[in-house]
């Protein structure tokens, strides 16, 4: 009877460290989810709704945070990053797979995540909806242009929304999908969405090599 008790309590221990164990690392998981990776943990919350733009399709937004601006440029603009991004030595010590994870700097005021090339220029702007509303509490919302047309995409826009939303003033659509991401064409702009419930999670606006 007692070896049956000793061994209904350890059973007890056990299933309690268990459960303890997997609510930590979700809620780290929660914490450290890309693409803060537990960086910008001191930021305040802003349950608030920001609309950035106007982002153009081709260069992002005009005159603040351009495709091939210089960092300088930029940060003599929008200032220092609210988060900055760690070097791939550092990355690759911290143990990350992949450097890209945190090559991307967040920006005040536009919100946005930029990375930068060997020489200091931007070649990739995103609005991560979701990592948005993750660390504030708000939501945001990008107001885009493409040739001569605003669209005003937030996080609430489905796959079937966008289909009939992106289209030119004669009805055609402006770019095509490629799975659960829409590629507007003849820039580098992409608008990536949830596989599981249809839902836009970024947008981005890369630089397009010319042929």
């Amino acid at each position: 009877m007692r070896l049956w008790t000793k061994k209904a309590i350890t059973t007890i221990l056990l299933v309690v460290i268990c459960i303890a164990s997997i609510f930590v690392l979700a809620l780290l998981t929660r914490r450290c989810s890309a693409p803060w990776y537990c960086r910008g943990e001191a930021l305040e919350k802003f349950p608030y709704t920001v609309v950035t733009g106007t982002v153009d399709s081709e260069r992002g937004i005009l005159g603040l945070l351009e495709i091939g601006a210089s960092r300088e440029r930029v940060e003599s603009r929008l200032g220092c990053p609210l988060v900055r991004s760690i070097s791939a030595k550092g990355a690759e010590r911290m143990g990350f797979w992949d450097p890209d994870d945190v090559s991307g700097d967040f920006y005040d005021g536009v919100f946005a995540w930029v990375q930068y090339n060997y020489r200091e220029a931007v070649i990739s702007i995103t609005f991560d909806f979701v990592a948005f509303n993750s660390k504030f509490g708000g939501k945001q919302k990008v107001l885009l242009s493409h040739r001569g047309i605003s669209y005003l995409l937030s996080p609430d826009l489905t796959e079937k929304q966008a289909s009939m939303l992106l289209r030119t003033r004669n009805g055609n659509p402006i770019g095509h999908w490629q799975g659960h991401e829409f590629i507007i064409d003849g820039t580098g702009t992409s608008l990536s969405f949830d596989s599981e419930n249809c839902r836009l999670r970024s947008v981005g606006v890369v630089t397009v090599e010319k042929r």
